[in-house]
């Protein structure tokens, strides 16, 4: 089943979950912040999102490193233009989001398992 990220933010509480559960903040991969999650700017707690999200997509297949390096793109193309109040974004989304960011770079990556990104 497709992983759904949802983002929701009221007053002044930002909130994001995966398939209905709290999104981990990965902190233990890399901490940008420890300050939450926020969307629709370049902060750091928008790279902590981007993070978030791949490190929780790639650890389907024990890959959680691989966030790290596309996390700051990732930033860039996706979590910077979601929606301000409420967003939901699907795992078929996020690997369409990494497959531009690996085109872009010019060159394949070994960031994800043989057939993930094709």
């Amino acid at each position: 089943m497709e992983r759904i990220y949802s983002g929701e933010r009221a007053e002044s509480v930002s909130t994001v979950q995966v398939d209905g559960r709290p999104l981990s903040e990965w902190l233990d991969l890399r901490t940008y912040t420890s300050r939450g999650f926020d969307w629709s700017t370049d902060n750091a707690r928008a790279t902590q999102l981007a993070l978030a999200i791949l490190a929780d997509y790639y650890s389907q297949w024990g890959l959680e490193h691989a966030a790290l390096s596309l996390a700051e793109d990732f930033r860039d193309l996706v979590v910077c233009w979601l929606p301000y109040d409420t967003w939901e974004l699907g795992e078929a989304e996020v690997s369409a989001a990494v497959r531009a960011i690996l085109r872009e770079r010019g060159a394949r990556s070994n960031a994800a398992p043989v057939g993930v990104l094709v």
